[in-house]
């Protein structure tokens, strides 16, 4: 039987930035009551779990950084133990990313003897030192098994995290169980829920979860009659076999019941409590199929290879191979963030966009082979990305070829001459590096002329000699316009010539400030 939730306790966690107060998260204002961060842990046989349920108090100690001392919640009284008290803390600590936070000095060693990247990401840092303070979070922001629902809900969400948290509430809420909170009727209104740990999965133990036991047992003979296809992925040397698909669900929900649930009750495969489960799945996962099946296949995956043994080999030779019913990208996101494998990184449009035009790397393949822990690193594309896309100050002018540059925002902009030219990196991008000598044609905006010569890469189009459009030659394809919009009194003296990407950017004044925010309002923006 599990308990109550019934003992407090105080756990200070040391050296934290300031600036990591906005996102340490302990409640959604989406989902009152319901706790985000979450502990479970068997330790010496005993299960222990709870959450931090307040910050009661905030100060700065020696070294400019804060100690923040929460009030954590637990089943089990971790003031009488220093050993499992110690051992939450650390729990806790990588809950938020302070464990194994992430230093400047720490990035550059991930570049390896790489002088260029360093020399990127030692400029890129100045800004996230800026934003989110002398260190990153990193660490196990997740407990294992409730990171996999996590992310099999962050699978293409209607509206963002906010569907994402939904449907992890959903799940927890369905096949959890409801553990209630008694600190002397102080914290009794939260809405916490148990799941097995992902030790007692491997154990296919559920004793104390009755309703997981039905869902497991229920995915059991799913995945046995849907996953019947085999991958063979290289573990050193050795093939282990990975289960996929042959044809993927469905996508709408009562297709789903109608024509593959349905079939599998009449003939027997199923037992109504089996077709209910699986259909309170799919539920759980906001009516789409498709997460119910990753959902699957993420569970059972465990048992042709332990998560907790993968490989980075192994990952690339999966990511490369992973087919019908499983997601890479779902997989690579809680073994990063659940399990805590430095060497996984998922690979998202923006991470993908990050490497190919910042670092000027070819794909996944070559991307995996250039740096050490690039589960790490992805946290510093990440957060850099998600402030340059939501135009934050300090990143405002960096990063122009990650961002959307047409109307629509359905083409990125890439390498090319003004995103560079905008460009507060541009001096150490490997991404500039690559195109500084590439030709481009200057003519005036609106052109309609279609023949240029077979050397050119770009054509630039200016209107009273400001640069205001790039296209690609091939088809004429307009790849940026808005960074034509931030230039008002910046202008060239080259027109109906070709000249290289270089020599275009010299020749444009006043140089475009791209070391100050304010050069907005210089460029009367």
């Amino acid at each position: 039987m599990l308990d109550a939730i019934s003992y407090s306790s105080q756990i200070k966690i040391e050296d934290i930035p300031p600036q990591w107060l906005s996102k340490i998260e302990l409640y959604s204002s989406e989902l009152l009551n319901f706790p985000l961060i979450y502990i479970h842990k068997i330790v010496d046989g005993r299960r222990i779990y709870g959450f931090p349920v307040a910050i009661i108090r905030e100060e700065f100690n020696q070294n400019s950084l804060l100690d923040i001392t929460f009030e954590f919640l637990s089943n089990i009284d971790i003031n009488a133990d220093e050993n499992l008290k110690s051992l939450i803390k650390q729990e806790l600590e990588d809950r938020i990313g302070a464990k194994d936070k992430i230093s400047k000095d720490d990035v550059l060693v991930m570049c390896r003897s790489d002088i260029e990247y360093k020399n990127f990401f030692s400029a890129l840092w100045v800004s996230i030192e800026q934003v989110y303070g002398k260190y990153i979070p990193y660490g196990k922001f997740f407990e294992e098994m409730y990171s996999i629902v996590r992310f099999v809900a962050a699978f293409q969400p209607k509206t963002g995290k906010q569907s994402e948290l939904r449907m992890l509430y959903n799940f927890m809420s369905i096949f959890g169980e409801k553990i209630e909170v008694n600190i002397g009727g102080k914290w009794n209104f939260c809405d916490f829920f148990l799941i097995p740990c992902y030790e007692n999965v491997l154990a296919e133990n559920f004793e104390d979860f009755p309703k997981f036991e039905k869902l497991y047992q229920a995915m059991k003979k799913v995945y046995n009659l849907s996953f019947t296809n085999s991958l063979n992925i290289n573990d050193n040397g050795t093939q282990i076999s990975i289960k996929c698909q042959t044809e993927t669900f469905p996508q709408n929900r009562d297709k789903f019941v109608l024509n593959v649930l349905t079939p599998w009750f009449e003939r027997g495969a199923l037992t109504e409590t089996d077709k209910f489960y699986i259909e309170r799945l799919t539920d759980a996962f906001n009516r789409f199929p498709w997460r119910a099946a990753f959902f699957i296949s993420s569970i059972f995956i465990s048992f042709e290879k332990n998560y907790s043994s993968w490989s980075k080999n192994f990952f690339i030779d999966f990511y490369d191979k992973a087919n019908k019913g499983i997601s890479p990208k779902v997989i690579a996101c809680f073994l990063q963030q659940g399990f805590k494998n430095p060497n996984v990184i998922p690979i998202d449009i923006w991470v993908e966009s990050f490497y190919k035009y910042a670092l000027n790397i070819e794909d996944n393949e070559h991307f995996f082979s250039k740096f050490d822990n690039i589960g790490k690193l992805e946290r510093v594309i990440w957060l850099s990305s998600q402030a340059n896309k939501t135009n934050i100050r300090q990143f405002f002018n960096m990063l122009w070829c990650n961002r959307y540059g047409v109307n629509g925002n359905k083409k990125l902009r890439g390498q090319n001459p003004l995103s560079c030219y905008e460009c507060s990196l541009r001096h150490v991008c490997k991404g500039y590096k690559n195109i500084k000598n590439k030709k481009v044609f200057v003519e005036e905006i609106n052109s309609t002329n279609t023949t240029y010569s077979s050397d050119i890469e770009f054509i630039c189009q200016v209107s009273d000699s400001i640069p205001k459009k790039i296209f690609k030659k091939t088809n004429k394809e307009l790849i940026d316009e808005f960074s034509g919009y931030l230039l008002k009194n910046n202008r060239t003296s080259i027109l109906n010539d070709v000249v290289t990407v270089e020599e275009l950017l010299d020749s444009i004044t006043p140089a475009y400030d791209t070391n100050s925010f304010d050069s907005l309002e210089n460029n009367n923006v």
